[in-house]
């Protein structure tokens, strides 16, 4: 914005540069200072640029005034200020030229005076608000700028923290979905363990019923009498394992040798007579009747020749006695019970030879077992 206020006068022959408005655009010409006392607004000498105008616009007139600027002087031919010839041409003071008299009583025009121009305090007022909004603007985009900047890097630290926190949350829940898996897996197990467990018992508890059953059925069987063993098929050959008893082992000069297992019958048999009853026989030994004695059976006789004992190189009579007091028994088809095991001892005793022996005994205990 250009003001119109003098700051000083210009002298004679100095060249006046135009006052150029620094907030027009670029590109543009330059505004020009019209004359002092002309018309601001008037139409300028050549046309502006992007404006189309009807007609040309013609120069303005010379404007002259006699020196000192007084209308009574004559004769005197004041400057004349000729007009520019193109937009940015600056203003020039000419030296006098001749120039006719004034008729008596016309006022000449005042001279021209081509002048300076300042800038107003209101003009550097608006120029300096314009650059202080615009600094302010800059300031306040670039502050927009770096706050935006450091919103978007917080928002991209949120968001790796996010990612990150979504990952230990997606491997958590991947435990615990391995964890609640297993427990289901241990409690299945659990169940089939327990399920098997169940079962075992229910198996055991029938198998106990069995043998409480048997023992009962056993249990009467005792004291062994000819009729239980009558109920009870005790046929057969049992292999026997003897034990003899060394404190029992009486009237011989080597007990070591009376006395040892190859001294008793190690085989025993065992058959059913309807007539008789049970008999028992063995390589010692002929039929033996086996009788019912409180609880047990029994039976008795002279064991063979080769087994005899001797005195003074004589044989001796010699007698056996075969004790049965226990038998295990295994239940066969039909509900027959089948004796499979006998528990029992052997005597063996030869009276005295008067003169040279006196009388002797053994005893071993033994345990057959059903072949």
């Amino acid at each position: 914005m250009v003001g119109s206020d003098t700051g000083g006068e210009q002298g004679a022959g100095e060249s006046v540069a135009p006052l150029v408005d620094p907030l027009r655009p670029i590109g543009l010409p330059p505004i020009v200072s019209p004359p002092l006392g002309g018309n601001p607004w008037a139409r300028a000498t050549e046309p502006i640029p992007g404006i189309s105008y009807s007609t040309p616009m013609p120069p303005p007139p010379p404007i002259v005034s006699p020196a000192g600027g007084s209308p009574s002087a004559s004769g005197f031919s004041p400057p004349v200020i000729a007009p520019p010839s193109a937009v940015g041409q600056t203003h020039s003071v000419t030296n006098p030229v001749p120039f006719p008299a004034q008729p008596h009583g016309a006022r000449p025009p005042e001279p021209t005076v081509v002048v300076k121009r300042r800038w107003t305090r209101s003009a550097m007022a608006v120029t300096g608000v314009l650059a202080l909004t615009t600094a302010a603007g800059a300031y306040a985009a670039y502050d927009r700028s770096e706050r935006v900047t450091e919103r978007d890097t917080k928002i991209a630290a949120l968001e790796a923290e996010l990612g990150l926190a979504d990952a230990d949350n997606a491997r958590l829940e991947a435990e615990i979905t391995d964890a609640v898996l297993a427990a289901e897996q241990t409690a299945a197990d659990a169940e089939v363990a327990i399920l098997d467990v169940q079962t075992q018992v229910a198996a055991v508890t029938g198998e106990r019923d069995v043998v409480t059953a048997q023992l009962t059925a056993y249990q009467g069987l005792f004291p062994l009498a000819r009729a239980t063993l009558d109920i009870a098929d005790a046929t057969g050959g049992y292999a026997l394992a003897i034990a003899p008893r060394v404190d029992a082992c009486v009237g011989y000069l080597d007990v070591a040798t009376a006395c040892g297992p190859d001294s008793f019958p190690s085989d025993l048999t065992i058959v059913f007579d309807p007539a008789t009853g049970l008999r028992a026989s063995s390589s010692w030994f002929t039929d033996l009747p086996l009788v019912d004695a409180g609880g047990r059976l029994t039976g008795s006789g002279p064991v063979v020749d080769v087994k005899v004992n001797q005195c003074n190189f004589t044989d001796v009579p010699t007698n056996i006695e075969v004790i049965i007091d226990r038998a295990g028994f295994a239940p066969m088809e039909g509900g027959v019970l089948k004796v499979t095991a006998l528990t029992g001892a052997f005597v063996v005793s030869a009276p005295e030879t008067i003169g040279f022996c006196e009388a002797s005994s053994r005893i071993a205990d033994f345990t057959g077992a059903l072949t």
